[in-house]
């Protein structure tokens, strides 16, 4: 026998083989067009009639022979065989696929039986899923999210997952995490944000998935306004409902005033405008009023009250809703649109085939939708049914969902029939209410099914969506040809194969006796589970004695579930806040579940990031069959392609039109058969098999009414193609809505704007479930009244499971909540409100009590108590008037009881809840004494047996009570950075620069706990989430072309100094966090792209610090500092481009100190000795030495004489320090060496801040890094020591320092003020302690510098100028210098006020203005520089919460690198007193 290239027309090898002229052999078999490594695969293998014993071999055959995999080797001896062969796929050769053949073979005495198709491997990539915990997120939260790999039967991997990374809206890379290893398939992750990160999307991604998320600034508001609307509105419609409610997060109404919006837009879009005609602008009517008790208004709006003459109206309603909280006064807003549109009624088919077997009822439904997605019930519908041109008609009624079922007799059908179904015009106008509704009509084209016996298998179609996990009875109806039986068959088997996820899951048999006759049907019960969703084809078929194949197919579709049973449950469905509960877990045994709870405002906010059944399907492959395994077509070109089509002139999209039929063109044809071959293909299913499938290429071209045609059957008299070769159900007929269609504007609706809804997660925990499949978790209820969301999903052998969502309502039958100011000043008055609510269904008489506090001043006319009735579902507010008397931060503490009483409420009697009968809330006030805080530290590195004195002055302006001091002991030098590395400045780091003081130290910090074996797991993990934090933060200041400048893209280029700073920075920290080596690369060539012939760099951009006279803005410094900052990133000496820059330096002279330090430290990283060693000696040749003290200063820039205080200037700090980096980079440091170092490390340290940094950014920089040098080269386990601090009054303390608390910051309040202390050392090894004294005083007068002049407007009390009025600052330099540095202005307002966002929008605008940032009460300016010239910059506060008598507010101007250039004034709002309010009043 040849081989099936041998028959070039034919798909099939078709061989009737006879042994000893009995009856012939028939053989199925089939197997998956694609073969999905690593998974399972199955094989079906079906032989009848076998006439002898046979050898059946099943291959996998790859080309030139090299690693065929035999599948099936058997000796057969019965002559009927059913084999189902389960297999694991093997991986293809190369790359993710490769083409094999499939063959068969059959061989006897007598048989010789080849054939092959071919089948695709294919590499199944794990799915993936990524879970966030919440949707958007706050500027500095921590980002947790999980990563589950799955595979396609739902079973998580445990392969390590190679690449994890973050990437910012920008596009950079900000985290990274290599070779995650998952727990049970859960990889559990988690990444500080910065506090001031890029707002907008993030994205998480992993093997090319990925998952976004938001960070933006939100508020969490304690209730959601809904706007309840019709969905739709029709043209004929003269009025509509509008519904606006207050609902609290825990679901209960919210009672307050309620002002609506509703507008008709204007289709600007599609209009010019004229001036002349009416104003576009607005077509509005204003609605609104109290809410009723259940927390909703409602109003009907006539559609009459809008501008409907004119005809530039959208076909749309908007309504803006805004609600006032009563009591409080918080308002929340919302926006909601409908459509207004014509009344269309449209049909559409459903459960319908696009093919019938002739004999067998046709069956489908027709489904009407009414305007807005309605389903009109009891409206008569017509099916007309066309075949040869004859029409007949059937009529329905809808049933209560819009559906009509039809079953169509199709026994005198013999060519393509077609369908339509529409409204009954005429009996529906009769209904109506005079108005002309529009109606659109569905169409289907149906062919026949091919049989050459006329012999068929029908499945009846299941209904839409089965449920899952529940069996299924498949009903079958036969219908078979006599001859084609034979006589001598008992019996039939049909086989069922049910493919689903690209695999054969299923095969049932069922035998059919022959005495049930030739027409019929049987059922079938088909198992279903998770293996076949969401959809799965159910294939039968059966091959007649003729030889013949009857087939069927249906298409499933399955309720999406999961193989794992998980369910999760709190103990309670209500709780009090703060009670204990029990979170109740069941999944399958050795799960390992992954629970989330959240506050229901998250899903408020996003819905559709909730992780749910739809996610998971979605990281389901596309199980598609590609073209390149699809067989060939069974006819040659010339069939396919017949002479009179290649000479018709297509026009209109290839269509011809001709005598109102359609000629359709050859890819029509060659789709158009339907036999038992194509159910097969269809089902991605390769077919081997000797029986027939369909007929000859000759038959099919030569049946009844040659090729197919469609008439038009639009009743407009329209041509409307019905395609035959593609499904045509659902067509409109649009020659009925057409002109309609015009008056729908193409604007989309506005999306609402964004909820101010802030999550926040309660529960994100990972819990193994063990053997029993079961666990309880105790959990803590947070203290917010709110209802949690938790959900849960699970892993463990057997697959994926997902929880139902269950809520959890934090809830008290009444509570109290409590209004207060943000802070105030000592002196101020303002009247607190706490707002009681009652949500039972009885009255309750409540007791409120403001607790007793000496620091504060309550009205004596009402006391600290309040009783009176609250009612169902009502809230009462009350009210005192408070007066702060100390500073500090003071707690409010309202207690509320309900208590028993014989005293009516109304007509009812008060009750007592069993449950939260009291509540008590404590909430914080900040108390502020005003005036400009004074800070001065006095820092001492004291060594073995050493004392001093530090007196402990107070100037006599100070305001009162302002006075704090305390005193810190440390066994570290390092030790108090170590402490605050976030905080080492009292100063706000809102440039480039600036940020990495935030960075840079916890480098040197980490390296020397490291080298020094001090390097905690804590300690590290705070380390790197500054870093990361850091991290985030700069890439925020990159350009385009891998520069850093202190602002970004918003400065015109990027700097050479910060650019070099921020490329060492990222350098050295890629030892403890990931660091995308892209952007050093990317700052490398940039650096070398400055690079002169002469070797030295050029400066480009401005470098905000000029205090460094002859310094940075120098050549020379510039060049020796960025040659500093590649040799410390590990670039090689001998390089060309730090080769290049140290010829230039060592070609150079340079009489300026910090150059010289700068030179000195280069040379020791270079390695030239013999210049390090001769700078060092010129350096200190140069040095100031007193009391012990080694240091460098600038020329004329003498210290302060009161040197008990930390006053040097940064310059000096700086240079001095790179003295100390230049002593310690020598290959052996002298023991000399090291003594002069210890005098510029106690130099150093005296001029520390109370926070571990000192007067500036770069010099806290430079001066933490030699200072780490040191103490890593002299750490040594020194024995214990003891400081004893003793009082004015002669009261001592002592602190112990031992090897176990040398890193730990011990610290005491110093109280005796003013007054002179002692501090004395004894034992080994040194202590560094530091006294720090804080006073505020009222500003003071000009100091030459700056002139600072504040003033409001309006400036006198009036109108609404307690609610809101403007701040102008004006101010100037006046110093000796031309222009400043970069200067700050920080501006704080009067307690009770906040920015008004807006206006601080414009500020950012205005000139030499390079950032704001907005805090509470202040307002913080970062200015380019500011020149002789006056500069005003302006800005409006509005009134948050009323506070009387209010004090002066300051506004402080300093030189951000000259911080003793600084002015302070003082300002008041125009309301300021009772007397202010009684003039407004009056005006």
């Amino acid at each position: 026998m040849g081989s099936p290239a041998a028959l070039p027309c034919l798909l099939l090898l078709v061989l009737h083989l006879t042994a000893g002229g009995s009856a012939a052999l028939h053989y199925v078999v089939t197997s998956p067009a694609v073969i999905y490594h690593p998974h399972a695969a199955t094989l079906w293998v079906h032989l009848s009639d076998l006439p002898q014993p046979a050898q059946v071999t099943v291959q996998l055959q790859r080309a030139g022979g090299a690693g065929n995999i035999t599948l099936l080797e058997r000796k057969v001896q019965e002559p009927h065989v059913h084999l189902n062969v389960t297999f694991t796929a093997p991986a293809p050769s190369k790359g993710k696929e490769e083409i094999v053949d499939l063959h068969v073979s059959i061989q006897g005495d007598s048989l010789d039986v080849s054939q092959k198709k071919k089948v695709m491997l294919r590499a199944l990539e794990p799915g993936i899923f990524i879970q966030t915990d919440k949707a958007v997120y706050k500027p500095g939260q921590q980002v947790k999210f999980r990563i589950v790999s799955l595979d396609k039967d739902f079973v998580a991997s445990d392969k390590k997952l190679p690449l994890v990374f973050l990437k910012d809206p920008r596009g950079n890379r900000i985290a990274q995490w290599r070779d995650v290893s998952p727990r049970q398939g859960i990889v559990d992750l988690s990444l500080p944000l910065a506090a001031e990160p890029a707002l907008g999307t993030y994205t998480i991604e992993v093997e090319g998935r990925t998952r976004s998320f938001s960070v933006e600034e939100y508020v969490l508001p304690k209730f959601e306004v809904t706007i309840d609307i019709p969905s739709t509105v029709l043209e004929k419609d003269e009025k509509f409902l509008v519904e606006i409610c207050g609902r609290y997060t825990y679901g209960k109404p919210v009672q307050g005033k309620v002002q609506a919006t509703v507008c008709r837009p204007f289709m600007f879009s599609w209009v010019i405008y004229v001036p002349e005609q009416s104003s576009p602008s607005t077509n509005c009517i204003e609605v609104g009023g109290q809410t009723e008790k259940n927390g909703c208004f409602s109003t009907e709006v006539l559609m009459t009250s809008f501008n409907q003459t004119n005809g530039r109206l959208q076909k749309r309603v908007q309504v803006k809703a805004s609600l006032v909280e009563e009591g409080t006064g918080l308002e929340m807003n919302n926006t909601k649109s409908f459509d207004i549109l014509p009344e269309i009624y449209k049909v559409t088919f459903e459960n319908t085939k696009d093919f019938y077997k002739r004999g067998i009822p046709y069956t489908g439904t027709m489904r009407l939708e009414g305007p807005g997605g309605s389903a009109p019930k009891e409206k008569q519908l017509v099916l007309l049914v066309n075949h040869q041109g004859q029409a007949t008609k059937h009529s329905f009624l809808t049933d209560t969902l819009g559906r009509a079922s039809f079953k169509l007799d199709t026994s005198g059908w013999t060519s393509t029939v077609t369908l339509r179904g529409q409204v009954n015009e005429l009996a529906n106008t009769q209904e109506s209410s005079g108005s002309s509704p529009h109606y659109e009509s569905a169409f289907a084209t149906l062919r026949p099914f091919v049989s050459k016996s006329q012999s068929f298998l029908q499945i009846h179609q299941l209904e839409s969506k089965l449920p899952c996990s529940q069996p299924q009875q498949l009903q079958v109806d036969y219908i078979f040809n006599k001859e084609a039986f034979g006589t001598e068959l008992k019996s039939l088997d049909v086989v069922f194969l049910v493919m689903a996820k690209g695999t054969i899951a299923t095969i049932l048999r069922k035998e059919l006796p022959m005495e049930a006759g030739l027409r019929g049907s049987f059922s079938l019960e088909l198992p279903v589970g998770p293996e076949l969703a969401p959809t799965a084809t159910v294939l039968c078929y059966a091959v007649l004695p003729s030889g013949e194949m009857v087939a069927d197919s249906t298409k499933i579709s399955l309720a999406k579930c999961l193989p794992n049973k998980v369910k999760l449950a709190f103990s309670e469905e209500r709780a009090l806040p703060g009670s204990a509960l029990r979170l109740e877990l069941e999944a399958a045994p050795r799960s390992l579940c992954a629970i989330r709870a959240v506050d229901r405002s998250v899903l408020l906010l996003k819905p559709e990031a909730e992780l749910s059944m739809e996610e998971i399907y979605k990281v389901l492959p596309n199980f598609d069959s590609p073209g390149s395994i699809r067989d060939p077509e069974p006819c040659s070109s010339f069939w396919r392609h017949p002479p009179s089509s290649r000479t018709l002139p297509m026009r209109n999209r290839d269509v011809f039109l001709h005598e109102r039929r359609y000629i359709l063109p050859p890819p029509f044809w060659e789709n158009f058969q339907v036999d038992a071959y194509k159910l097969f293909q269809d089902a991605a299913l390769k077919l081997l098999t000797n029986a027939e499938i369909r007929t000859a290429c000759e038959e099919w071209f030569s049946m009844p009414r040659g090729m197919p045609t469609v008439e038009s059957m639009s009743p407009t008299g329209e041509v409307v193609l019905l395609s035959s070769a593609y499904p045509t159900r659902n067509r409109m007929s649009m020659p009925a809505v057409a002109t309609r269609m015009l008056d729908v504007p193409p604007s989309q609706e506005e999306p609402p704007a964004p909820r101010s809804y802030f999550p926040e997660t309660w529960l994100w925990d990972l819990v193994p479930v063990g053997e029993e499949g079961s666990a309880e978790v105790p959990v803590t209820v947070p203290d917010a009244i709110t209802e949690w969301t938790a959900g849960m999903f699970c892993t463990a052998p057997t697959g994926l499971g997902l929880s139902r969502t269950v809520t959890l309502t934090a809830f008290k039958p009444f509570f109290v909540e409590l209004a207060l100011p943000y802070a105030v000043t000592r002196g101020e008055a303002f009247t607190l409100a706490a707002t009681v609510f009652n949500y039972l269904r009885q009255c309750l008489r409540v007791r409120v009590t403001l607790a007793e506090s000496a620091e504060l001043e309550v009205s004596e006319t009402v006391g600290g108590m309040y009783s009176g009735c609250v009612c169902a579902d009502e809230a009462r507010t009350f009210r005192w008037d408070v007066k702060a008397t100390s500073l500090g931060e003071v707690n409010i503490t309202i207690s509320t009881e309900a208590i028993k009483s014989e005293e009516l409420c109304g007509n009812e009697e008060p009750v007592v809840p069993a449950q939260g009968r009291v509540d008590t809330v404590i909430k914080p006030l900040l108390v502020q004494p005003g005036g400009i805080l004074v800070e001065k530290a006095h820092s001492s590195l004291l060594c073995q047996e050493a004392a001093e004195e530090v007196s402990l002055k107070l100037p006599e302006n100070i305001l009162e009570g302002s006075q704090r001091a305390h005193v810190t002991v440390m066994g570290d030098i390092m030790g108090n950075a170590l402490q605050n590395v976030d905080r080492l400045l009292a100063m706000p780091y809102g440039c480039g620069e600036q940020n990495m003081v935030r960075f840079a130290p916890n480098i040197y910090i980490q390296q020397y706990l490291e080298k020094s074996g001090q390097l905690t797991p804590d300690i590290r993990a705070k380390a790197q989430s500054f870093l990361q934090s850091g991290y985030q933060r700069e890439l925020l200041y990159k350009h385009a072309d891998g520069s850093y400048s202190a602002f970004g893209e918003s400065d015109d280029s990027g700097n050479t100094w910060l650019t070099a700073f921020v490329l060492k920075s990222f350098g050295q920290a890629r030892a403890y966090v990931a660091i995308e080596e892209q952007h050093i690369t990317d700052a490398l060539r940039w650096l070398q792209k400055q690079q002169l012939k002469t070797g030295c760099f050029r400066s480009v951009g401005k470098l905000f610090n000029n205090a460094l006279q002859g310094g940075v803005s120098d050549e020379l410094s510039l060049s020796a500092y960025v040659t500093a900052a590649l040799l410390e990133l590990g670039v090689s000496p001998t390089e060309p481009t730090v080769s290049l820059a140290l010829q230039c330096l060592e070609a150079s002279s340079t009489d300026d100190l910090y150059t010289q330090a700068l030179l000195a430290y280069v040379c020791g990283l270079a390695g030239r000795e013999k210049q390090h060693e001769a700078r060092l000696q010129s350096l200190v040749q140069r040095g100031v030495s007193t009391e012990g003290l080694l240091f460098w200063q600038r020329k004329g820039k003498a210290l302060p004489t009161e040197s008990l205080w930390a006053a040097a200037a940064p310059a000096e700090v700086e240079m001095t320090a790179y003295v100390l980096l230049a002593h310690l980079t020598q290959p052996q440091v002298s023991s000399a060496d090291l003594s002069r170092a210890s005098q510029i490390v106690r130099w150093l340290s005296r001029q520390q801040n109370p926070y571990g940094g000192f007067a500036s950014t770069q010099d806290t920089v430079v001066a933490l890094q030699a200072l780490a040098k040191y103490a890593t080269l002299t750490y040594g386990s020194n024995g214990n020591s003891v400081v004893t601090v003793t009082a004015p009054t002669g009261s001592t303390q002592d602190f112990v320092l031992d090897t176990s608390n040398r890193l730990v910051l011990q610290r005491a309040a110093l109280h005796e003020l003013p007054g002179l202390y002692t501090v004395q050392a004894r034992g080994q090894g040194c202590a560094l302690v530091q006294v720090t004294l804080r006073y505020n005083v009222p500003p003071p007068p000009n100091t030459g510098t700056f002139e600072l002049r504040v003033e409001t407007d309006p400036k006198t009390c009036r109108a609404e100028a307690s609610a809101r009025f403007r701040l102008l600052l004006r101010a100037r330099y006046t110093g000796e210098r031309p222009t400043t540095n970069m200067a700050v202005i920080e501006a704080k307002l009067p307690s009770g006020y906040i920015p008004d966002k807006g206006s601080v929008a414009e500020l950012k605008r205005q000139k030499l203005v390079k950032k704001v940032e907005v805090q509470t009460d202040q307002v913080t300016i970062y200015l380019d520089q500011l020149t002789k010239e006056e500069e005003t910059f302006v800005f409006t506060a509005t009134q948050d919460f009323p506070v009387r008598n209010l004090q002066p507010a300051t506004v402080t101007l300093y030189d951000y690198y000259e911080t003793g250039d600084r002015t302070d004034a003082a300002y008041s709002a125009p309301c300021s007193s009772e007397d202010d309010n009684q003039a407004k009043e009056n005006f």
